[in-house]
């Protein structure tokens, strides 16, 4: 069995790495990002799938020669806003609700209009058998709820605020 301590050691250090790249990354279904491979697929969705197989099994991470931007994914966000409030209630330690606050921010401004209500996609195209796209509606908005209550916790009369 893993020792506690070197379970936090592993969850600062993945912390550590996802500020210091702002919270950005690739996504193993990013490939078509690539102007160079959009270009060469021809509009074709089967050459979209063949393109994305070969980067996503590709051992070496091709992207950055491909002109692959790095970008924020609204489901990482989800799971963010849903392991800070989990830190929160385990430390009881205020900036973790707080970072939470601000990825709840960052979904609630950069959703995908022209849809009833809030939804967030992800940052690229994804051929797959009926179409491009994918919708994270229940990630972020599951994790959007669990900060909504523990907030609504801290400001109810039974709460701690």
């Amino acid at each position: 069995m893993i020792e506690k301590s070197k379970i936090e050691k592993i969850l600062y250090k993945l912390e550590d790495h996802l500020k210091s790249t702002d919270f950005n990354g690739y996504d193993p279904h990013d490939a078509l990002n690539s102007p160079i491979l959009r270009t060469l697929t021809f509009g074709s969705r089967f050459f979209g799938i063949i393109y994305l197989q070969l980067i996503k099994k590709c051992p070496i991470n091709l992207r950055p020669i491909l002109l692959v931007k790095q970008g924020v994914n609204p489901k990482g966000l989800g799971l963010l806003i849903s392991a800070y409030v989990l830190k929160y209630k385990f430390y009881n330690n205020d900036k973790y609700l707080k970072q939470a606050k601000q990825f709840a921010d960052w979904l609630i401004t950069n959703y995908s209009k022209g849809y009833s209500g809030k939804c967030w996609g992800y940052n690229f195209d994804c051929p797959n058998r009926n179409s491009y796209s994918f919708s994270l509606r229940g990630s972020c908005s599951v994790a959007y709820i669990s900060l909504v209550v523990v907030l609504f916790h801290r400001k109810s009369p039974s709460g701690n605020s």
